[in-house]
């Protein structure tokens, strides 16, 4: 009776332990989202607030990839080079103006400056939960 005590906790152990590890990689990182993802969590997140079509949501999902990916690749190509974050930022600005551009036709002037506003909402809370 006792050992079968021991089989079913190390069991419950085990089974709690895999729950804590969820959502993450090795070493306790978050595990990196495609930039598929990436682009339908930004799109949810102000959809409703800028009163976005279906149709308008795919074209900025579309918009969000394209650049997601270059920058992916921009940063790739930095990672072993030892930029700082300056310089990486300086190389992604370009790739980021371009993005806005996109984005800006597609949404109009008012709604663009409400996306933006809400973007860094959104990198404020983040900012705040990490810390």
């Amino acid at each position: 009776m006792k050992a079968i005590s021991v089989i079913i906790l190390t069991f419950i152990m085990t089974a709690a332990f895999a729950q804590n590890q969820g959502g993450q990689g090795q070493g306790g990182q978050r595990q990196q989202r495609s930039p598929e993802e990436r682009a339908k969590s930004q799109v949810e997140a102000v959809a409703k607030d800028l009163a976005l079509d279906q149709a308008t949501q795919t074209k900025m999902i579309d918009i969000l990839v394209k650049y997601s990916k270059k920058t992916t690749e921009e940063r790739q190509k930095m990672a072993g080079a030892n930029t700082d974050r300056a310089a990486i930022n300086e190389k992604l600005a370009p790739i980021n103006a371009e993005r806005d551009k996109e984005l800006k036709t597609l949404l109009g002037a008012q709604k663009f400056e409400q996306y933006t506003k809400k973007q860094e909402e959104l990198r404020a809370a983040q900012r705040q939960r990490n810390n």
